[in-house]
């Protein structure tokens, strides 16, 4: 995992919107998506590990499956560059969404994400 990142960058799981990627990285944020990255169709587990091993946060909405993956990772050692899980956004939500996501890239540190969940639900 990649420890010289100062902002947070997101790696978007499949389950959310991809048109927060472009409107993330026209506002200069560093982002990607599973569907692009070709892990759309990826078990959680494979996709939280190529997020690791991009250094990037992930996001998603599937707190159900990625807490417990965070803590049996903390338990097992098994460093990750953070999890933000988002409430389910409907499309005409877009702009209520985005404008939390950069609430939150603007103000943590990739050091402060790492091996932490946390919700976009704080950034409100």
């Amino acid at each position: 995992m990649s420890d010289d990142r100062l902002f947070v960058a997101l790696y978007v799981d499949a389950d959310l919107t991809t048109r927060s990627v472009p409107a993330l990285r026209q506002r200069g944020y560093d982002c990607r998506s599973a569907i692009e990255d070709g892990f759309g169709a990826a078990l959680d587990e494979v996709i939280l590990a190529r997020a690791t091993e991009l250094g990037m946060t992930l996001l998603t909405n599937n707190d159900r499956d990625f807490s417990p993956m965070a803590q049996r990772w903390t338990e097992a050692g098994r460093d990750h560059a953070g999890i933000l899980i988002s409430e389910q956004f409907r499309n005409r939500e877009l702009g209520e969404f985005i404008r939390r996501l950069i609430r939150f890239l603007d103000t943590v540190a990739a050091d402060e994400m790492r091996n932490t969940v946390r919700y976009l639900s704080e950034f409100r």
